[in-house]
């Protein structure tokens, strides 16, 4: 870096108040040897007036994302390694945008999907629905121990609120007249696709059909979902009702929890279960 100067030097406060960023800001800079200061006996910092370039240079790269300690090296350069430097802090942007473009489109399908069953506990509908993959992690009593959920289970949780948590429930193996329970999440197959997230043998596939699907708006724990295994839900009453019968495993897609007064716990979301052809 330069060292020759010779236009007007402005005290720390100063200098930071013209340039709109904070001595802190600057301070930063000076110790990652990207700013040339002058210190006096006095104890105060004196910043030269052509110092303003390097500063307006810094703020640009930093809105590019770029990191301090990547800086020197994005200005150190020739014009077309620059560029190509640029151009990767650009590709890093569009794929944030991406990312958040959808957490902000699930937020708004989440927001209507709840305004639209607001002051009502339950309803259902039957109707197709796309195809869906289930990564378990628990068994309601402790964690699953394949080696293959850990592979993509932190990939999986990054991508929440699109991935969401779920409990699945499939014939007991034990007893024909009850249901095994795991927990663990859930993602639409077209979602997993677009954002990449990734499926390997642990991951169970709920393929697209036509379901009955109930939708909860108001349900307290341990209430309705103890009576699931025992197929003495709400909703299987409406499915016996209807003439219905599930064709496949069900699933849960939990939209949000919270913590209520007296220890409840309010969730809502909907069930999903496949119809027998």
């Amino acid at each position: 870096m330069s060292t020759s100067h010779g236009n007007r030097q402005y005290r720390i406060g100063d200098f930071a108040r013209f340039l709109g960023v904070t001595p802190d800001f600057l301070k930063h800079y000076e110790e990652q040897g990207l700013l040339d200061v002058q210190h006096r006996d006095s104890g105060y910092r004196f910043y030269y007036f052509e110092e303003t370039a390097r500063v307006l240079e810094y703020m640009r790269l930093r809105n590019y994302g770029t990191s301090v300690r990547d800086m020197s090296g994005m200005l150190d350069t020739d014009p077309e390694n620059a560029m190509d430097l640029l151009d990767g802090k650009a590709l890093q942007l569009e794929k944030t945008i991406e990312r958040e473009t959808t957490l902000l489109e699930e937020h708004r399908r989440m927001r209507d999907w709840y305004r639209a069953r607001c002051g009502r506990t339950s309803d259902w509908e039957v109707r197709d629905t796309e195809t869906h993959y289930f990564l378990p992690h628990s068994n309601s009593r402790e964690f699953l121990k394949d080696a293959l959920i850990y592979e993509i289970l932190k990939e999986w949780l990054s991508w929440m609120p699109i991935v969401k948590s779920s409990m699945c429930m499939f014939p007991s193996e034990k007893d024909a007249d009850s249901l095994t329970i795991q927990w663990g999440l859930v993602v639409r197959e077209s979602q997993a696709i677009r954002c990449g997230i990734p499926v390997n043998d642990a991951v169970r596939i709920m393929p697209g059909r036509k379901s009955f699907v109930w939708h909860f708006a108001g349900i307290r724990q341990p209430g309705p979902f103890d009576l699931i295994s025992r197929g003495e839900h709400p909703m299987f009453e409406t499915m016996k009702t209807l003439g219905l019968k599930a064709g496949g495993p069900i699933y849960s897609k939990i939209e949000m929890k919270l913590n209520r007064p007296e220890n409840e716990l309010w969730c809502c979301g909907r069930f999903v279960v496949p119809l027998a052809e």
